[in-house]
C-alpha cells in the first residue's frame, strides 16, 4: 500500500476482485440457473420481475455491494424509499447506481455456497455455517495475513444482529445489539483490529480435558504463541491452566479469575 493510498485500497485488500467473481457472481449465477430450473419458476407470474433476470457481472455485483454498504450509512425504513423521487426521502446515490428492479432481483437470487455440496443436518459433516463457509473462511485468512497484531492482543465476544430464524441466534444483555450471532474475536488492544475470529454455532468438537473455553482461546492465539505478546481476556476465559500454558509458550496473560474456576483455590 502506498503512501497516499485512500480508503478504497484497503478496502480492496480484503474485497478482490478475484473473491468478488469466483463467489458472489458465479455462486449468485448458478443458484439463479438452478431456481429458473426448478418447478417454483414455472408458476411465475407474468408480470414477476424475475422474468428479467439476467446474469450478473463482475461490475454488477460491485456496484450491488457498494449499495449494501450505503444502505447501512443511510437508513430508510422501506428498501423501496431509496429510489424514490420524494424531495424528503430522495438518495439519488441509489438510482444512479443501480435500477431498482435489478437490485432486488439480484437480492432475492443472491447466493454464496453451491447448495449441492451441502450436508444435511444431522450427518457427518454437517456444517451450520455451510452457507458462509467459503466467504468466511476467506476474510479469516485475510484478517490474519493483512496485519500483524501489537504485543498487547485481547479475547473478547462480539456480536452480529439478526433476529431472523436461526437455531445458532444467542441473546447477549449486555450488547448493544442483545439478539444476533455471536463471534469469538482476538483483536490488537491498541486499535482494535481482529486479527482472528471464530464464529459461535452451537456445536463444537469433541472439547480436550482442559475444556472448551481453553480450547478456544488455543485456537484464536495459536499463530502468536511464543512472540512475546500478551494476552488480556475477562474472567470468562482466565483459567490457571491456561495461563500456565501459556506462558510455557513464551506468551503472557492476564486476566480477572473466578474463584470456582477449576484450580482457582490452588493460587
Amino acid at each position: 500500500i502506498p503512501e497516499n493510498a485512500e480508503i478504497i485500497d484497503f478496502f480492496k485488500l480484503y474485497i478482490t476482485d478475484e473473491f468478488i467473481d469466483d463467489i458472489l457472481v458465479q455462486e449468485t449465477n448458478k443458484y439463479a440457473q438452478d431456481f429458473f430450473n426448478s418447478p417454483q419458476a414455472q408458476n411465475l407470474k407474468p408480470q414477476s420481475r424475475f422474468h428479467k433476470w439476467t446474469n450478473v457481472t463482475l461490475d454488477d455485483m460491485k456496484r450491488f455491494i457498494a449499495m449494501i454498504i450505503g444502505m447501512g450509512l443511510v437508513q430508510h425504513h422501506d428498501i423501496q424509499d431509496y429510489w424514490s423521487k420524494d424531495e424528503m426521502l430522495e438518495t439519488p446515490f441509489f438510482g444512479k447506481t443501480m435500477a431498482r428492479n435489478k437490485f432486488l432481483l439480484i437480492m432475492s437470487l443472491f447466493h454464496l455456497n453451491n447448495n449441492e455440496n451441502q450436508i444435511p443436518r444431522g450427518q457427518v459433516g454437517y456444517d451450520p455455517i455451510f452457507k458462509i463457509r467459503r466467504v468466511y473462511d476467506h476474510f479469516k485468512a485475510k484478517f490474519h495475513d493483512l496485519y500483524n497484531p501489537g504485543e498487547n492482543i485481547a479475547i473478547d465476544e462480539g456480536m452480529i444482529a439478526w433476529r431472523g430464524n436461526l437455531s445458532f441466534r444467542v441473546y447477549m444483555p449486555d450488547k448493544p445489539d442483545k439478539f444476533g450471532v455471536k463471534l469469538f474475536m482476538l483483536c490488537d488492544s491498541s486499535n482494535g483490529y481482529c486479527s482472528q475470529v471464530e464464529i459461535y454455532h452451537g456445536t463444537s468438537e469433541n472439547p480436550s480435558q482442559k475444556g472448551k473455553i481453553y480450547d478456544l482461546v488455543m485456537r484464536l492465539i495459536r499463530p502468536y504463541l511464543g512472540k512475546g505478546h500478551k494476552l488480556f481476556v475477562d474472567n470468562y476465559y482466565t483459567s490457571p491452566i491456561l495461563f500456565h500454558d501459556l506462558y510455557q509458550q513464551q506468551t503472557g496473560a492476564c486476566g480477572t479469575l473466578r474463584v470456582n474456576r477449576k484450580g482457582a483455590q490452588l493460587i
